[in-house]
């Protein structure tokens, strides 16, 4: 018996009816980052120079969470 074929919608570049904002791309996650990088210098798990802000635990669009000071990590 042949699987039936499930329903996924068509990905596409740019403005889509299915596109999620990511809490990645808004200006005051890019304003943050940067001013959270300039003082948490090292990384969290090597010590080099960090370059990157990483949750410890995964925020799953939770607005929340994903903006708690304690949940964030320094990385390189």
């Amino acid at each position: 018996m042949k699987k039936p074929k499930l329903y996924s919608p068509q990905r596409t570049k740019g403005n889509s009816t299915f596109k999620i904002p990511r809490l990645y791309d808004t200006p005051e996650w890019k304003e943050y980052s940067r001013r959270f990088l300039n003082i948490n210098t090292k990384c969290y798990a090597c010590g080099e120079k960090s370059g990157a802000v990483d949750h410890f635990h995964a925020h799953k669009n939770d607005r929340e969470l994903f903006w708690k000071e304690d949940n964030m990590v320094p990385l390189c």
